[in-house]
């Protein structure tokens, strides 16, 4: 998300920031925008790579909390 930008143009003709982020993300999939996980070892613990994916959602709601993130590791490592 650091590279949305708000544009004032967009702001003067009415169109709501959550559209502008709403588009943005489209137009931005994540998958653009990480690294590709495919090329990690095929011997990897999947389930650090699920958690990894989960770090990356842009919505923070969709993010666990750093306590459900050590729970995780204490019983995937």
């Amino acid at each position: 998300m650091e590279r949305f930008q708000v544009s004032k143009a967009l702001e003067k003709r009415g169109v709501t920031l959550a559209e502008r982020k709403k588009e943005w993300l489209e137009e931005n999939p994540i998958y653009g925008r990480r690294p590709e996980l495919s090329q990690v070892a095929s011997d990897f613990r999947q389930a650090l790579i699920d958690l990894t994916t989960q770090c990356w959602a842009d919505n923070a709601m969709d993010r666990s909390t750093f306590s459900d993130y050590v729970r995780s590791f204490q019983t995937t490592v």
